[in-house]
């Protein structure tokens, strides 16, 4: 049995200059794009009230991509994709969180999380903005 590994192509955040600090949608448009994007670390605010009637409607989304966020300290090998609503939910758990990203790796959420997630946007669709 031979054990295969699959890179793919990580970039820091910090680096690339088409994923502004201020801007989590050209975030999933390059995870969409099939590149995982590694952060060295959290950043405080990354989003903000403001982006989450879009966060929402992504968050929806069933569609697969290939790409996904995780931090430098991440250790575990991710080898699948994602998928819109998955990161949509990661980027509201930043939201509540305050940091983004909340965790090492938008892959790794836990069902806790996710219903947290799921809590706050029904509470946040009922406001009738």
């Amino acid at each position: 049995m031979f054990a295969v590994l699959v890179c793919s192509c990580s970039l820091l955040a910090q680096e690339v200059q088409e994923l502004p600090a201020n801007d989590p949608i050209k975030l999933i448009e390059v995870l969409a794009t099939g590149k995982t994007v590694t952060f060295p670390g959290p950043i405080k605010g990354y989003v903000k009230e403001a982006h989450l009637d879009k966060v929402l409607l992504l968050s929806q989304g069933r569609e697969n991509i290939a790409g996904h966020v995780e931090l430098t300290a991440n250790s575990q090998l991710n080898v699948q994709g994602s998928t819109l609503e998955n990161e949509g939910l990661y980027l509201i758990l930043g939201f509540l969180r305050g940091s983004y990203p909340p965790g090492l790796s938008s892959l790794r959420m836990t069902d806790e999380e996710k219903r947290m997630v799921q809590a706050f946007i029904r509470g946040y669709a009922l406001r009738g903005d």
